[in-house]
């Protein structure tokens, strides 16, 4: 790509020029990283980290081009260093992506979390794999259902996507719960192949008819499971 080309002649002659200021390094590294050259990146991030161990961004670029080149013990030890400098989503997002490949689900949910408080495209990446990683365990986070009733006497639930993304296959069961709110009956369960948008709901016949006075008030909607759309 020219555009490249012409940015890193510029850069490596502001380098040249400047030997001492890390920045020009840092800009060379990220030029490579955006031709994905992880290995050409990798010694202008350690140019620029040695020429300036303050700053947060080339400590990331670094962990970024140990990552995409394979070591990802070396990569989490600069993202690592890069969030003590200054928290970012990036960092944390993949941070999240070492954890959770290592195996450590409970540390993998924290730096996604901490990283989808932002709308970046790294916060909104965070949020996806949150939302991937977490559903099959807590389904109810992300999917909330509440009754409805016609005029016939029929039960309704009315299902509302809680999710940042997209999900399909929503599953719950109809239950109807003592004082206690321990369930004492249930019914079929009921399934929604659709998909549904953030924020998106949808109202869906459950089956049930003739709820008694007394009942309807303990009827409740356990969310059994759904699943990403993409």
């Amino acid at each position: 790509n020219k555009y490249y080309a012409g940015a890193r002649t510029l850069a490596g002659k502001a380098a040249s020029l400047l030997p001492a200021e890390g920045r020009f390094q840092e800009l060379l590294g990220e030029l490579a990283l955006a031709e994905k050259k992880p290995r050409t990146a990798i010694p202008h991030f350690d140019r620029a980290t040695a020429l300036n161990p303050g700053y947060f961004g080339s400590w990331l670029g670094a962990g970024v081009a140990q990552l995409q080149a394979g070591d990802r013990n070396l990569a989490e030890k600069y993202l690592m260093r890069s969030s003590e400098l200054l928290p970012t989503a990036p960092a944390a997002y993949y941070l999240g992506n070492i954890a959770r490949e290592r195996g450590d689900d409970g540390k993998a949910l924290s730096y996604y979390r901490a990283a989808a408080q932002s709308q970046s495209a790294a916060g909104q990446a965070a949020a996806t794999e949150l939302v991937r990683l977490d559903l099959p365990r807590n389904p109810r986070n992300y999917i909330t259902a509440s009754a409805r009733f016609d005029n016939a006497g029929r039960v309704f639930a009315l299902l509302q996507n809680r999710a940042p993304v997209a999900l399909r296959d929503v599953q719950i069961t109809p239950v109807l719960i003592d004082r206690n709110g321990r369930i004492v009956q249930q019914g079929s369960a009921v399934s929604v192949r659709e998909k549904l948008a953030p924020g998106a709901q949808v109202t869906v016949a459950t089956g049930i008819t003739g709820l008694t006075a007394d009942q309807a008030p303990a009827l409740r909607f356990r969310i059994d499971g759904a699943r990403l759309a993409d």
